[in-house]
């Protein structure tokens, strides 16, 4: 039988039987666990829209490589650089050095650095933050205060698709007046099928878990 069949039967067999109210509740409950089946691919292609916010509108002055995901965000930054898109590099310090085993690893924005210079842009082209950034909204905080004192440039944010909505809100929060200047590149790396990746569907799912905080943060005080 069809989804429609099913519904109809489904209707006629329980929502007529005065003698069981509570099977009201249950049914309209059931038509819409189905209605979220019959549809999930398209619910789930359109949360991945929503978390994808990009808003280019041009050229930039700087290209702001937030920490974490570092080959895929370098590699953007570095692409729109190739092409004229942005002039320079601004990277958030990250805390420390870190250790793993006894080893000794590079922090997060030497690395950035150090792949940009591989990729053959030039050193002077390249600025690392003085303030320390761990959080994206540290990392927002931090363009904030840049930008505070300096009031010509424009700023694209290099950061992953599924980032952008939540990003957005942390940095419109922390720039206030001054967000208008900021930008955020359309993606041409999102899939609309991004749930069949197990990778992807983790990295989506924290995101719409940490959401919520971000809206929050937009409302109150910092």
């Amino acid at each position: 039988l069809s989804i429609m069949a099913w519904m109809k039967w489904l209707i006629d067999r329980f929502l007529k039987v005065p003698s069981y109210p509570w099977r009201k509740g249950a049914i309209v409950s059931l038509l819409g666990l189905m209605t979220v089946i019959a549809f999930h691919v398209r619910i789930l292609e359109g949360i991945g829209s929503y978390l994808v916010e990009g808003n280019d509108q041009g050229p930039c002055d700087i290209a702001y490589i937030l920490g974490g995901g570092r080959s895929s965000r370098v590699d953007e930054a570095y692409s729109l650089w190739k092409i004229g898109y942005v002039k320079r590099f601004l990277v958030p310090k990250s805390p420390g050095i870190a250790d793993v085993d006894g080893v000794k690893l590079l922090p997060e924005h030497e690395i950035v650095r150090q792949m940009l210079l591989k990729l053959g842009v030039p050193e002077e082209l390249i600025e690392v933050l003085g303030e320390e950034a761990s959080s994206t909204k540290a990392e927002a905080r931090v363009l904030a205060n840049y930008l505070q004192v300096r009031p010509e440039p424009t700023v694209l944010v290099i950061t992953s698709e599924y980032h952008h909505r939540r990003c957005r809100l942390l940095f419109e929060k922390a720039l206030g007046k001054e967000a208008i200047r900021v930008r955020f590149p359309s993606s041409h790396r999102f899939d609309l099928r991004w749930f069949k990746n197990p990778e992807l569907r983790s990295k989506y799912a924290l995101e719409l878990v940490k959401l919520p905080a971000a809206w929050i943060a937009w409302w109150l005080p910092w």
